[in-house]
């Protein structure tokens, strides 16, 4: 028995040993650890060896849990907040206007995910991105804008700029929210829609808070093309008795460009409690 007893702690102890080597080695080739180190030989050829060994190396965290923000971006994306990185390919670029978000939108303060999308927590570029099942807000690329017809990412991020700039009529850096903004003001939308609590003949549903229904509330079956929400909405204005069977509104024959527009604007209408210091001083 005693023998038995033995044989079995042995076991044991080469079977932990084992794992614990495994774990090792997996630890050792993790994604983010392979960026960071090609970020390092980057930096040390162009800023020397010795100001790169500055960089601080491990998992980066900004945690903002007064706006729900727990972002490990920088991680990977190290120079994001460094001047002298600028023209990079990322992930090692410094983020264009730096200085001009660094006054108005810090990262401490914001985190990347409030204006980029993506999934913070993550530390792999597939998760990080967004790209997996059951993430609903994937990183806002350039591939992505482009898909539906904008010129980059920017136009996409209105839609989370929005969230806190709602109240202002105008805003810089928004051109196509600034142009839906004005476009429901002169095609009179809340005529037939309730809207911040102001309404007409309420013919149509409420949409003080349109972009936070779920994307299964969409039915697409009058949808072409990609089957989301973006689409939905664009199509929407576009031929809305095709897209939503018996829907009284009429086609006003929108342009592609304020068809898109009105999109992100609706998009961007969200339920969410922001913290007074997040609320823009500027008042119209």
């Amino acid at each position: 028995m005693k023998i038995k007893d033995e044989i079995l702690l042995i076991s044991g102890a080469a079977l932990l040993l084992f794992l614990t080597f495994l774990s090792f080695g997996k630890d050792a080739t993790v994604e983010w650890k392979s960026v960071q180190s090609e970020f390092l030989e980057l930096a040390a050829a162009k800023i020397g060896a010795d100001k790169a060994k500055e960089f601080q190396t491990g998992i980066h965290m900004i945690w903002k849990p007064d706006i729900k923000v727990v972002d490990r971006c920088k991680t990977c994306h190290m120079a994001i907040d460094i001047p002298g990185f600028e023209g990079e390919k990322q992930p090692f670029a410094t983020h264009p206007d730096l200085n001009k978000w660094n006054e108005s939108h810090s990262f401490k303060d914001y985190g990347c995910t409030t204006c980029h999308g993506g999934q913070g927590f993550a530390v792999t570029t597939k998760e990080a991105h967004g790209n997996v099942k059951h993430w609903e807000r994937p990183l806002l690329s350039n591939d992505m804008a482009k898909e539906y017809g904008f010129k980059n990412s920017a136009a996409l991020m209105e839609v989370n700029c929005n969230t806190c700039h709602r109240r202002e009529t105008e805003t810089e850096g928004m051109p196509n929210i600034n142009l839906a903004k004005k476009l429901i003001v002169e095609k009179n939308c809340i005529s037939c829609h309730i809207m911040d609590g102001k309404n007409g003949a309420s013919l149509g549903p409420e949409i003080t808070y349109e972009g936070q229904k779920h994307p299964e509330t969409f039915g697409m079956d009058g949808v072409e093309g990609k089957k989301s929400v973006l689409n939905w909405h664009i199509q929407h204005f576009n031929f809305p008795a095709k897209v939503t069977r018996g829907s009284f509104m009429s086609a006003f024959g929108f342009t592609p460009e304020e068809s898109r527009a009105l999109s992100l604007l609706v998009m961007s209408w969200r339920k969410l409690k922001i913290p007074m210091e997040y609320v823009p001083y500027k008042r119209d």
